[in-house]
């Protein structure tokens, strides 16, 4: 049956259409005065600057051919909100333009070489800066710093017709490279000054040649704190919107998992918006390969840049957004379709019936003309709250868009992605589970709408609120659209404001190409709307919705699924035989041998070898403060009104390069050897372990920071640096008073200048005072020197007094860049990484869902259980964690730990979702397993336990011997990161230990090692594959090494079929052997490593009380053992799986 349009249709077409024109009007008026577009005089195009770039360099004897060539837009984000917030916008246009703040980036570079090119193009055609890198040990001269000026007027002047008695030189850097010696120079303008801020040229002499110049405006430093400090009520908003929709996704996961058990979950529907989400990614992440091009490190190879783009761009990250996207459907789709009946359901807004209906039609009127209002809301919005005050920074028109291949595939990204994905979290699910469970209207509307807006506090509008009211002002209307006309109309509205603005560049474009289809994208919705139109006029009417809506959408679809005799079949076995005495037996001798090999490497080999006899701790945090308290008090600062905090720090760590041992540590280990290492460490030439102590006001950046190696009764390698602000007023001295002030400094300490040479002499001219830096290169007599690298000092002077001074060991750039290069091998280790856990995941999650379609879960445990792990997580968090450490002092103190609290409540909560979704999954495919762990139960299995947990934890430490033997002969590779300073942080080490070694780290390990059974269970069950292969994919993640060498594939092997041998010998089918086997296999040896690494006895004291707790628990569980108990006697129906 055909539907007409009716009276109240034509009406309802009418209004929009009047509101469409009434809204249009506006816009043409005054949208362009509300937001105004940066005043930028576009006097040039990309391929002009690219011209005259290429122009310059020829003309300075530079010659690119051959080289690879990268561009983009770039301008002074700094400047621009400084000027723009300071002066009228206008004006603000005009300085940033005057300024050459606006331009075009060119880039020649060839991948593996280090010499490359940068040039700036202002979009008036200026040279904006310009970059010639070499390296560091090119041949050149070594002139007089009236020279390097002589040199760079004449360039000034002769190159870009600048009037050098117009500039002041402010400050002079001189470094003296090992072939040449290069001058860094700095003027501002004088006639310039606006609020504090100068005008400023840079200018680099590497030689004789001018390699570098930059122009730009300096921002005073008192500003971007007052800045930041009004940002940061921005980012509390925020981050409470954020909180919001973390929950409200939290909750999306619950729908699923709930209406799971009913089938009742769209899968198609979802994987089909996913797959659009995906392949609009990959689109746009190709699409962008000329501007990912110029980010493009090139000490890496051409083929490992694009394997990158492939691997993480174009599969790993539309993977992830389709997971996402493919999660929130699934989630908010159901409860739509329950909360309104008579609504067109989601899964047919857009197949041919449904867009040939009346209500498509109707929904697509009301969601184009509500785009047209929503520009005219802005624009009303804004031109009040402008007048009352408010502030935002002008746009900048993404020129960028205009680099890609097919600039139109960002306008369907940009409005495809936030339209399915905010209207899916903020009106498909959020107002009608809360209109369900609050039986309020109001109330959905209201918090679902504040939400969002709070979601959008972030942009740099002030006040603070301003933005938050406004969306969210327009999220109530578009809610009460939403309940009154459904999901598509929102949808449409939302696709078309986000297209729009992304497609702003290109409509304001004269190229018709440009113009015509940023149009077509921007307009996409009215292609289907014109078709219904067309068939409407065709057929003579609608076709009849009523079959399409939700109330009618109660097909079941059915999906290919395994028999419930399968999935019995594959739940891990309820049956448990005891270990037979030979077992027992070898259990018990591996883990005496282990033990052994152990104790001997540790006590016999180890102290000759690694780092770990230097890095101890053997000062707490008090005495750490109070030390750094005197140091600074001796040199003369006044510490009255500050507070204190210390951190603990590896400054070794290598835990974030790239699965690669520390740099310095590498280097010494490649051309010195292991005594040389030692000698090192020893001798403190190299850092290692030390305490970050820091006294600071909050609001005042006035701070000092004090580093000291943890053997030390005073600060050591690093020393202290002062933080001051730029206004600070000081005494003058010249620079050979700072000079001799040095020495002196370093004569009253443990510095020793002699055998070095000063490499860096630098003058820096503040408002109310003169800065001075130093550098000091050991050279080849010095003890620090080894190979190429030398050992270096860094020592500042502010005004009359030292101000910091730091160090370490400076390393040849060719080698640094080849031990920094990414190789293709990395780059497929991380993507085969990523990749296997994202799959093991996804099947998990599958097989989790149709577990709980076929079961009862206990939800009352589960929820106990991760709401227990959420409080031993918080209370873990905040036993380890010294918020002040991270305190940026630009912002209010209160926000700043409101924010850090928050931000650990959501890290707890997302772990105990993790742990929880673990314990659900192993409650149902292993049923008995938490009732092994009843008083009455775990008798039968504990005396295996505690052998299987002797077991591995000898398997562990064969496993540990093997790899100290490797280090100690073959010392290629020496992990820095594994000495962690976590435990020193905690001010309750004992329960440290037993919340995250034990608690957290256990359980969450012998949770997944469970899973994982489970999946390959079900993986040989059901899919055709034989057993090794499977086992062999599920192995890659943890036997593949970061690096490709043998021995560390040799010992990852090891480490794994260690693990294999318990699992299939040991642990069994005994609950409690996989909670006491990977105690004795992950947490305990990391326990008792940290035990032999903490030299202060208030810490040792704590450790050994843990063991001895858990000790004298093992010990009372053991006696009540009743060995004539029998297995006939397992309650299987326990309060723990009722």
């Amino acid at each position: 049956m055909l539907e007409q349009l009716t009276n109240r249709d034509y009406r309802r077409i009418a209004i929009c259409v009047l509101i469409s024109i009434i809204s249009l009007i506006i816009v043409q008026n005054y949208f362009t005065e509300v937001f105004p577009e940066a005043s930028i005089n576009m006097d040039i195009t990309k391929d002009e600057a690219h011209i005259i770039a290429e122009k310059f360099l020829a003309n300075r004897g530079h010659d690119v051919e051959g080289y690879m060539h990268a561009h983009r837009f770039g301008y002074e984000n700094d400047a621009k909100e400084f000027l723009e917030f300071e002066l009228p916008a206008d004006s603000a246009g005009t300085i940033l333009n005057n300024t050459n703040s606006y331009y075009w980036e060119n880039r020649w570079f060839i991948p593996e070489k280090e010499e490359e090119y940068f040039v700036k193009i202002s979009t008036t055609g200026n040279i904006a800066e310009f970059d010639h890198t070499i390296n560091e040990d090119a041949v050149g001269d070594s002139l007089s710093k009236e020279k390097a000026i002589y040199i760079a007027e004449f360039f000034l002047v002769g190159s870009l017709d600048i009037d050098i008695n117009n500039w002041e030189l402010v400050e002079s850097k001189l470094e003296k490279q090992k072939n040449r010696w290069d001058h860094r120079l700095e003027w501002k303008e004088k006639s310039f000054n606006i609020n504090e801020s100068t005008h400023r040229i840079t200018i680099l002499v590497q030689g004789r040649n001018v390699d570098y110049y930059k122009e730009w405006i300096k921002v005073p430093d008192t500003w971007q704190r007052k800045y930041e400090k009004l940002r940061s009520k921005n980012d509390l908003l925020g981050m409470i919107g954020g909180f919001g929709f973390i929950l409200t996704i939290f909750l999306i996961f619950i729908m699923i998992f709930v209406r799971s058990r009913k089938n009742d979950i769209r899968w198609k529907t979802a994987l089909i918006y996913s797959v659009i989400a995906g392949v609009l990614m990959i689109l746009m992440r190709l699409n962008e390969l000329p501007l990912q091009m110029y980010g493009f490190d090139n000490k890496d190879s051409f083929s490992s840049f694009v394997t990158q783009v492939i691997l993480i761009h174009c599969i790993l990250i539309p993977l992830g957004i389709g997971l996402f996207f493919s999660v929130l459907i699934a989630g908010s789709e159901p409860i739509y379709r329950d909360q309104y009946p008579h609504h067109i359901s989601f899964r047919h807004i857009l197949t041919a019936d449904g867009i040939r209906s009346r209500s498509f039609f109707n929904s697509a009127v009301i969601g184009i003309s509500l785009t047209f209002a929503t520009f005219a809301f802005q624009t009303i919005y804004y031109l009040v709250a402008n007048n009352l005050g408010a502030w935002s920074p002008r746009d900048v028109p993404n020129l960028d868009r205009y680099a890609t291949y097919i600039p139109w595939v960002g306008v369907l990204l940009g409005g495809f992605i936030p339209a399915v994905m905010e209207e899916s979290i903020s009106r498909m699910f959020s107002i009608p589970f809360l209109q369900k469970y609050t039986k309020s209207t109001i109330f959905a509307v209201l918090i679902s709408s504040i939400i969002w807006g709070l979601g959008h506090a972030g942009y740099p509008a002030q006040p603070f609120y301003i933005r938050v009211i406004e969306v969210s002002a327009m999220g109530i209307f578009i809610s009460w659209i939403f309940i009154r006309y459904g999901i598509l109309a929102t949808l449409i509205w939302h696709f078309s404001v986000d297209a729009v603005y992304s497609a702003m560049i290109l409509l304001r474009s004269s190229n018709a190409y440009y113009f015509t289809t940023g149009a077509v994208c921007a307009g996409l919705v009215i292609l289907p709307l014109i078709y219904a139109i067309v068939a409407y006029r065709k057929n003579g009417g609608f076709i009849s919705s009523n079959h399409l809506v939700n109330a009618l959408d109660t097909e079941i679809v059915e999906e290919k699924t395994e028999t419930k005799e399968l999935i019995d079949k594959t739940k891990i076995s309820d049956s448990y035989n005891p270990l037979n005495p030979n077992r027992v037996k070898l259990g018990l001798g591996l883990g005496i041998i282990g033990i052994l090999l152990f104790y001997y490497v540790s006590v016999f080999e180890k102290p000759n070898e690694t780092i770990y006899n230097f890095a101890y701790l053997d000062k707490n945090r008090n005495e750490a403060i109070e030390i750094a308290r005197e140091y600074l008090i001796k040199r003369g600062f006044n510490l009255e009104g500050y507070r204190s905090v210390a951190n603990a720090e590896n400054w070794l760590d290598d835990s974030g390069n790239s699965g690669k041992q520390n740099i310095e540590v590498a280097y010494i280990m490649e051309y010195g050897g292991k005594d040389t290492l030692r000698k090192f460490l020893s001798e403190d030439i190299l850092g290692s372990i030390g305490w970050k102590v820091r006294f600071f006001k909050p609001e005042t950046k006035k701070e000092y920071k004090v580093y000291m190696l943890a053997k030390r009764d005073e600060p050591g390698h690093p020393h202290f640096v002062e933080i001051l602000s730029d206004t600070a007023s000081l005494p003058f001295i010249s620079q050979a008073k700072a000079l001799s002030l040095v020495r002196e400094f370093a004569a009253n300490t443990d510095i020793d200048l002699s055998n070095m040479d000063i490499t860096e002499e630098e003058i820096r001219e503040k408002d109310n005072r003169t800065d001075y830096h130093f550098t000091f290169n050991g050279n080849v007599d010095h003890k620090g020197s080894i190979a190429e690298a030398k050992i270096f000092y860094n020592i500042d002077v502010h005004g009359n007094h030292i101000g910091s001074i730091d160090g370490g060991l400076k390393l040849p750039e060719v080698w640094k860049r080849d031990f920094k290069q990414s190789t293709l091998y990395g780059n497929l280790h991380m993507f085969s990484l990523v990749l296997i856990f994202i799959l093991l995941g996804m099947l998990g999650i599958r097989y989790l869902l149709q577990l709980i379609k076929d079961n009862q879960p206990n939800w009352k445990f589960v929820l106990s259980f991760a709401g227990v792990i959420l409080l031993v997580s918080l209370f873990e968090t905040l036993n380890t964690a010294n918020l002040l450490n991270n305190y940026g002092t630009e912002k209010p103190l209160n926000i700043f730990i409101f924010q850090s609290i928050s931000n650990y409540i959501i890290g707890g909560i997302f772990l105990s979702i993790m742990i929880g979704v673990l314990v659900l999954a192993i409650q149902l495919a292993w049923p008995i397993f938490f009732s092994a762990f009843n008083k009455m139960n775990r008798k039968i299995y504990l005396k295996d336990a505690f052998i299987s947990m002797a077991c591995s934890f000898g398997l562990f430490s064969i496993y540990a011997g093997i790899n100290n033997l490797l280090t100690i002969y073959h010392p290629h590779f020496i992990e820095t990161s594994a000495f962690s300073v976590y435990l020193i942080n905690s001010y309750f080490p004992f329960l440290s230990i037993l919340f995250y070694d034990i608690l957290e780290d256990g359980i969450m390990a012998m949770l997944l090692i469970v899973g994982l059974m489970y999946v390959y269970n079900r993986l040989i069950a059901v899919k055709r594959f034989t057993k090794y292969i499977v086992l062999s994919i599920m192995a890659i993640p943890f036997v593949l090494p970061a690096e490709p060498e043998a021995l560390y594939l040799f010992v990852n092997i090891i480490w794994f079929l260690s693990l294999l041998l318990l699992i299939r010998y040991f642990w069994r089918f005994n609950p409690l052997s996989f909670l006491l086997g990977t105690f004795g296999f992950f947490s305990l040896p990391t326990i008792i490593n940290k035990l032999f690494s903490i030299h202060d006895p208030s810490y040792r004291i704590q450790i050994i009380s843990a063991l001895f707790c858990f000790g004298l628990f093992s010990l009372e569980e053991l006696r009540d053992l009743n060995p004539e108990r029998s297995l006939s006697s397992f309650t299987s129906t326990s309060s723990f799986t009722k």
